[in-house]
């Protein structure tokens, strides 16, 4: 058997850098670091539509710069800058420290790979997970697999299925 590493330690200081650059004492490392997580999820629930791959999140002296990766950078800024001002007061009530919101446009999304798999499944109108919606498992009647696009319900009562079946 093989050992299992994570991909992101194995490429640290090779091709990859820390998504978190600061440094803190012990008194402080444990604050700063759960106000980052909580800087990502929030900034990850409000930037669905707005294909973020990475926050970077930096830490000079009293300040916090948080630099946003992502493919749709109109999204993120909104309507004459409003919506980044509403991103930088709610990442100001998480830190105590000033905020300030960079965003990076990343040229090609297809090429990274947090990006790779939503753009492929949208195309092929797939749902992105797997797993059916909570809306669709509440009705009892229906199948288990009657709400999935790949079903083998859907293929058995196709008409394709039906002339692939009759073919010589």
């Amino acid at each position: 058997m093989g050992q299992k590493i994570n991909p992101i330690g194995l490429r640290l200081g090779i091709n990859r850098t820390w998504d978190s650059r600061w440094f803190a004492g012990k008194n402080e490392y444990g604050k700063l670091l759960h106000e980052d997580v909580k800087i990502r999820e929030i900034l990850h629930k409000e930037l669905k539509q707005a294909a973020v791959a990475r926050i970077v999140i930096e830490r000079p002296h009293k300040k916090c710069r948080v630099t946003i990766h992502s493919a749709r950078p109109g999204v993120v800024i909104g309507k004459k800058g409003a919506d980044i001002d509403k991103l930088r007061k709610r990442v100001a009530d998480i830190t105590a420290s000033d905020v300030v919101i960079n965003i990076v446009e990343i040229r090609k999304p297809e090429l990274d790979a947090t990006l790779a798999p939503t753009s492929t499944s949208c195309a092929s109108g797939l749902p992105t997970s797997p797993l059916p919606t909570s809306s669709s498992t509440s009705s009892k009647s229906a199948s288990p697999n009657s709400t999935l696009p790949w079903s083998p319900n859907r293929l058995r009562n196709s008409s394709s299925a039906a002339s692939l079946s009759a073919a010589p």
